[in-house]
């Protein structure tokens, strides 16, 4: 188990013993109808490769990225309905601010005349963009800790989808063996799980501010890379409304 998820775990316990605790000791909730808008970050990094084959000059080109993703902010919808008790159904909505990466890439290229007379380069690519668009389907657990403050634990399923622009292509300056790498967007849609928790404070009865944690478990098969990862560990804060 790695660090990140290990951190993930840990985060995920503290609130159910707080959500445990204060359900021994406070009445349930009020609220029934509720609605979370936050702003987050999604600080994972990662690097993966891609290796392609193009013909050219008749001849398999041999294309080596090696490639890296940023993290990013973003921005989390959620809306909810409390259905029994401490128990709710809700449903957030969540997109990545367009992060861009770069990858290093390495040509082999045929040559025009001779055959398996490849000529090797290398060559940087920047401005590669990646977005991540993702729905959470939740069954919240809620319980006041005070008047004002309740605190929940939450898990479901998630559907992420990946926009990510691969360098996967090549042109090459006719007669030469000079190559320039062409990025093409891929996009894929996996089924993921997640868990996480939050507290509210309530300024008003309606009205609160609030605190996020969530870790999204998803690997998308895109095109060029089988089992990317995607999410990851998100944590933010934003505005609650209830009704």
């Amino acid at each position: 188990m790695n660090t990140r998820t290990s951190s993930a775990l840990v985060v995920a316990g503290v609130f159910v013993a707080s959500v445990l605790t204060a359900e021994a000791q406070t009445p349930p909730p009020a609220k029934r109808i509720f609605v979370d808008v936050n702003l987050a970050v999604q600080p994972s990094a990662r690097t993966f490769q891609i290796d392609a084959s193009p013909q050219v000059y008749g001849e398999a080109a041999i294309i080596n990225a090696l490639q890296g993703v940023d993290g990013a902010g973003l921005l989390d919808v959620s809306a909810g309905y409390r259905v029994w008790r401490n128990v709710s159904l809700s449903l957030g909505l969540t997109t990545t601010m367009t992060s861009s990466g770069e990858a290093a890439v390495k040509g082999g290229i045929p040559h025009p005349v001779f055959f398996d007379t490849r000529l090797e380069s290398i060559t940087t690519v920047t401005d590669l963009h990646h977005k991540e668009r993702s729905a959470h389907l939740s069954v919240m657990w809620t319980s006041p800790v005070t008047d004002r403050i309740d605190a929940s634990v939450f898990a479901g399923p998630s559907f992420v989808k990946v926009f990510q622009d691969l360098v996967t292509e090549v042109t090459v300056s006719p007669g030469t063996q000079t190559f320039a790498p062409v990025d093409v967007k891929q996009t894929a849609t996996k089924l993921g799980v997640h868990f996480g928790g939050e507290v509210t404070y309530l300024l008003t009865p309606r009205i609160g501010v609030g605190g996020m944690f969530r870790f999204v478990k998803a690997k998308v098969d895109l095109p060029s890379v089988p089992a990317l990862d995607a999410a990851g560990v998100q944590y933010g804060g934003g505005v609650r409304l209830r009704f």
